[in-house]
């Protein structure tokens, strides 16, 4: 069949040809790419609010410890009345910190510190 048409004509097709290969391959690996662009941003923000929770989870941690230390130390009841409303908004606050994180945590080393950290917790919230 292909001996019937001309040289340029054969070298048309098989360029034409050719091309059409490469924009297939082309339009494929920016679809894929795109693709990849999109779950590296995704995974890079959870990431980051990954990091941003256990920030002010541990800030939380570190202010009611302080809190109720003070209290624990202070001579008469006026300091735990005082702090008593802030202590609740502490805890409450971490309670929804605690809840996002294990949320939006996936790996099993990720999740079984969470599980720690909440068992942790709630032995805490028992004692004080």
């Amino acid at each position: 069949m292909l001996q019937h048409i001309s040289i340029a004509r054969r070298t048309t097709l098989v360029v034409g040809f050719m091309l059409v290969a490469m924009m297939v391959v082309a339009g494929l690996s920016l679809a894929k790419f795109s693709a990849v662009s999109e779950q590296i941003s995704e995974l890079s923000e959870r990431q980051v609010e990954r990091i941003e929770l256990s920030q002010r989870w541990d800030a939380n941690i570190r202010e009611a410890v302080a809190r109720w230390s003070a209290v624990s130390l202070a001579p008469d009841a006026a300091l735990f009345n005082a702090t008593k409303e802030k202590a609740l908004a502490i805890s409450t606050d971490t309670t929804r910190v605690q809840k996002r994180f294990s949320e939006i945590e996936a790996s099993p080393q990720g999740l079984e510190l969470g599980k720690e950290l909440g068992a942790a917790r709630t032995l805490w919230l028992a004692e004080r």
